[in-house]
């Protein structure tokens, strides 16, 4: 496959509406990309930020916190006047819960029950630093989105468990546990060392040390994620095409891309001289007509999880924090289990009695939605919930990742050299982590690759005009 020229004025098609294909269009519209589509297959853009609101408190059942780390983000935030908005986090802190017992997360994260003093505390501290000395070791020059392949894989090839068991930071799996699973990220015991440290970087590490000093290391946007995007696209009057459910791409050797969907019943198509895939590979990769073998080797190795949030109001709730989490419900064979519990009002600091919360649920493997619903409203009446009432879920294929074997192959850094091939570029969550600070930080670099090698029209009729003198004069 060739790469094909591009031009400041092509047309170019986006392929979901989600926060990577919306701030993916939001940079080429800055850099002076003048026509850009997206097609989003479902009624909303936002993908999986999807924010609720209900009785004047907004519910996030996707995207929901920030750390200090993002640091592509605050900017953005600022150009959509929502910086002054962010608080911090679960004011009351958050509760661990084991069967007949519970701790707070502060006591449990330094080692276990009442042990919540300056020992553990300082070992605590000394263990982050020789985490972030490791974590250099690994990536000197560490940056978000899609990190350097390592040179070498040995001591990189075992779970992130077994990373830290290696370098005898044992103490730190409560903690991390927290970090990573509490987002969906995976379990310690099966995630490659290699996502471990893709998403506990230096940047988050030294906002949780902060954390001991008073400063929120995990912050909360009031007005929801799902804002940030809605106010993106009406930034620049995005034209994105809602309810397109497409069925096929066709990416001819040279000319345009050939698109074609259906919407409320109407089969439709348009043609675009690039295409920027910002939809899950593992699925994206079906839409092609034609695939080389380096992609279909590439994007059908990517095997996603799922996450499951659901949004449930109770006549009667346990008392305690705003944010509990369930380690249990995530031991042995068992998956799909309620693992945490957030009360949005009170995470954000309202003070009124609200009884309705979000449920989250993790499954390495995909598992259906009613599974799903049945097993949250029993784990939920077994956690003291009584009176328990659906009022929305949400599923999402999450976090697709390669194994130990794809890793050690390359294929992550394989789809950097595919992009631009056949007009066709990628972004999103298969190809970078699945965070809004990865996948904004992928997008950055991605759009500045191909701002550089992009031309204006009047340059590109420059071009055109001197390469035609040239073939005249060879040929005179």
């Amino acid at each position: 496959m060739n790469a094909k020229s591009l031009s400041k004025s092509d047309r170019i098609g986006i392929i979901g509406a989600g926060p990577a294909g919306i701030y993916t269009a939001h940079l080429l519209a800055k850099r002076g990309f003048t026509q850009v589509t997206l097609l989003e297959g479902s009624g909303s853009i936002g993908g999986k930020s999807v924010t609720v609101q209900r009785d004047g408190v907004r519910h996030e059942l996707g995207t929901c916190f920030l750390h200090p780390g993002y640091d592509l983000v605050f900017p953005l935030l600022e150009e959509l006047g929502m910086e002054n908005a962010m608080r911090p986090a679960s004011p009351r802190g958050g509760e661990i819960h084991f069967p007949g017992s519970s701790t707070s997360m502060q006591e449990w994260m330094l080692g276990g029950r009442g042990l919540s003093n300056i020992l553990p505390g300082a070992r605590l501290l000394a263990s982050l630093r020789r985490y972030i000395e490791l974590h250099r070791e690994v990536w000197p020059d560490f940056h978000p989105g899609l990190p350097p392949q390592p040179e070498r894989w040995e001591g990189l090839d075992m779970t992130f468990e077994s990373f830290l068991r290696k370098h005898k930071l044992e103490n730190l799996i409560p903690l991390f546990w927290i970090t990573m699973f509490a987002q969906g990220y995976g379990d310690l015991k099966t995630t490659p060392t290699f996502y471990g440290l893709s998403w506990i970087t230096p940047a988050l590490v030294s906002a949780i040390m902060q954390s001991t000093l008073g400063r929120p290391s995990l912050l909360i946007l009031p007005q929801g994620w799902a804002e940030v995007w809605q106010r993106l696209a009406h930034l620049h009057d995005m034209d994105i095409i809602l309810n397109a459910r497409i069925s096929k791409i066709e990416r001819p050797e040279s000319g345009p891309a050939q698109v074609y969907w259906s919407s409320d019943g109407r089969r439709e198509s348009e043609s675009f001289d690039h295409v920027i895939m910002a939809t899950p590979m593992q699925r994206g990769v079906e839409l092609f007509e034609e695939t080389s073998v380096e992609e279909s080797e590439v994007f059908r190795s990517l095997k996603p999880s799922q996450m499951s949030t659901l949004l449930f109001e109770a006549a009667r709730a346990p008392q305690g924090h705003c944010i509990r989490y369930y380690p249990g419900a995530i031991e042995g064979s068992s998956q799909g289990h309620v693992y945490g519990i957030r009360n949005s009002a009170q995470a954000l600091g309202h003070t009124i009695d609200d009884r309705t919360f979000v449920a989250h649920q993790y499954c390495p493997t995909a598992q259906s939605k009613e599974d799903l619903l049945d097993r949250a409203l029993t784990d939920l009446g077994i956690y003291g919930f009584e009176g328990v009432r659906a009022i929305e879920q949400r599923v999402f294929s999450y976090a697709p990742r390669f194994d130990q074997r794809g890793l050690e192959a390359g294929l992550p850094w394989r789809i950097e050299a595919l992009q631009g091939q056949r007009g066709t570029w990628y972004v999103g969550g298969s190809v970078s982590f699945e965070s809004v600070n990865d996948i904004t930080h992928h997008a950055n670099k991605l759009v500045a690759r191909m701002a550089a090698v992009a031309t204006d029209r009047s340059e590109s009729l420059v071009l055109r005009a001197q390469a035609q003198r040239a073939r005249v004069v060879r040929a005179g």
